[in-house]
């Protein structure tokens, strides 16, 4: 009966990651495709959505990486920061951090 119970949970849990897995796949490339349809705040939306489902190294540095291309330097630090908090050596995060480090200094205009 235990062992039946044991086999049950793996098999749940083996249910569950694919489950998790397809749902990152689809976060993951759902949100380019509407930043390239003009759609920032639903891809930003959807990637928040599914940040807050799964933190995930790649999901918080694709979020930084569309609010530094919308200008908002603020925002794409704090995910490089929470990214970098789950990987500090990710040279992708780490680059894109410098980059909206520089931005954020600059005086605006």
């Amino acid at each position: 009966m235990l062992l039946q119970l044991l086999c049950s949970l793996q098999l749940c849990a083996l249910r569950i990651f694919d489950l998790t897995s397809t749902v990152m796949f689809a976060f993951l490339f759902h949100p380019p495709v509407l930043m390239d349809e003009g759609k920032e705040e639903e891809a930003i939306a959807e990637l928040s959505g599914a940040v807050a489902f799964k933190p995930d190294l790649q999901l918080l540095h694709l979020r930084a990486a569309f609010f530094g291309s919308m200008g908002d330097s603020e925002s794409a630090l704090r995910d490089c920061e929470a990214a970098l908090c789950l990987d500090p050596t990710h040279g992708d995060t780490l680059e894109l951090y410098s980059k909206a480090s520089t931005k954020a200094d600059e005086p605006q205009s």
